[in-house]
Parts: structure tokens; C-alpha cells; sequence
């Protein structure tokens, strides 16, 4: 059920495409089948101490790892039961961590209700940089006229203007996007994968090109800065 295990399936499919070998395919679908036979009926809540609290995707870094997955395996077998599982558990977790008043994901429910130094809410940049990522991997592979490409599309580009507007001075999104004061060390995993999904959104046309490519730019020389004279991305 682990998303993080799931994800791996990733490259499978992306050998799959490449090579058009079956046999790349079928362990994938004989996963994903056994787990759509056998859905989880774990809690919401994340609570390391029960394992069948990470059965389903629980927390917000599990939007990359999984839907993407499923929504590929979707498009091509055209069997729409891996969408209706997809769809259903990222609305599942949608609802349980997403915060409409801030367009922001809690990392799990653990952060509901906990606050930062400076008062604010708890949301993490390197998650919210997760569910970016995945939304741009599960848009690369939806149909445009698919009935549930509009919701994607849609939190894809909420999302994207929220983080956009809390970019810091130094280019980067820190640890806490509320408080980057508090943790004012460099986070390049969350800046990697923001101006990955920003510079698809532009691509696509799904955001404006004259607002989002001078924060795209920024971010990404902001990455550049964090490479060190051996060649390493650090931070």
C-alpha cells in the first residue's frame, strides 16, 4: 500500500513506453490491481505507531509518490477503475489536508492546529513542493477532455500562485513557508521541485508568463547557488 513504494513504478512505466515490453508492465498492474481489490479502511490520521495509517496517502509528500501512478497506468490501458481508485484517494486526502483559507497543505494531520514561531500556521515548503510535482506528473498524463482534468488543473494553479507569492528575497522556498524566518537555511528540494511544476504550468500555458517566469527564474539561479565548487547541490 506504501505510496513511497508505489512510486518506483514510476520508472517502470517510464521503461514501459521506451522499450514497449510487457513484461516491464506487469508487476505494476499486478500491485496496483491486488491494492484496488483490497483498499485500505486505515484512518485519515497519521499515526506512525499503526501501520495501517500509511496504508492509503496520508500525507501530503504521498501525492507524488502514488496518484501519478495510477493515473498513468489509467491512460494506458484505458481502464478507468486505476482513475476512479486515484481520483478517489487524492480527493480523500485533499479533504483532510488542505487548507481552503491559506491554498496550503498540511504535511499530515499531526500540524493541524500547531503553530510557527511567529504565530502562523505549519506548512511545510519541501511537502507543498511534493503535491506541485505530483499535480504536474498526473496533468502530463490526463487526457485534456478527461472529466476529472478540471480539479487537477485547478488546485494545480491555486497552488502554484500561493507558493509563488512566498518566495523568499533569496530565491528559495524555506522548510516552513509561513515563517522562513525561523528556518532561514536554504531548502532546494522544495525550490527544485516548485520551479519544476511553475515551469510546466508555463509550458502548458496553465499560468501567466509574464507573472510566474521571473519567479521560475529566480528560484532556479537560487538552485544554481547552492551548488558548491565540487559540483554537489546542497541544502
Amino acid at each position: 500500500y506504501h505510496a513511497d513504494d508505489v512510486c518506483i513504478a514510476q520508472t517502470y512505466i517510464d521503461f514501459y513506453n521506451k522499450e514497449k515490453n510487457e513484461n516491464m508492465l506487469k508487476p505494476t498492474i499486478a500491485r496496483a490491481d491486488w491494492v484496488l481489490n483490497n483498499p485500505s479502511n486505515g484512518s485519515m490520521d497519521l499515526d506512525y505507531s499503526k501501520g495501517s495509517t500509511i496504508e492509503r496517502w496520508t500525507w501530503c509528500d504521498a501525492l507524488f509518490m502514488a496518484p501519478g501512478v495510477y493515473t498513468r497506468l489509467y491512460t494506458l490501458t484505458g481502464n478507468r477503475k486505476y482513475m476512479h481508485f486515484a481520483d478517489s484517494e487524492f480527493r480523500a486526502t485533499y479533504n483532510h489536508l488542505y487548507d481552503k483559507d491559506e491554498d496550503l497543505f498540511y504535511r499530515d494531520s499531526r500540524y493541524i492546529g500547531q503553530k510557527e514561531a511567529n504565530g502562523k500556521k505549519v506548512f511545510w515548503g519541501r511537502g507543498n513542493g511534493w503535491v506541485l510535482g505530483g499535480l504536474s506528473e498526473i496533468l502530463q498524463a490526463l487526457p485534456a477532455k478527461d472529466k476529472h482534468r478540471r480539479f487537477y488543473e485547478d488546485l494545480f494553479v491555486t497552488l502554484s500562485a500561493r507558493v509563488a507569492e512566498l518566495q523568499s528575497k533569496d530565491g528559495y522556498w524555506h522548510a516552513s513557508l509561513l515563517d522562513p524566518e525561523s528556518y532561514p537555511s536554504p531548502e532546494t528540494r522544495a525550490t527544485g521541485f516548485i520551479v519544476y511544476a511553475l515551469a510546466y504550468g508555463i509550458n502548458e500555458g496553465l499560468l501567466d508568463k509574464d507573472k510566474f517566469t521571473p519567479v521560475v527564474v529566480k528560484g532556479w539561479q537560487a538552485m544554481l547557488d547552492a551548488v558548491s565548487a565540487e559540483g554537489k547541490l546542497g541544502y
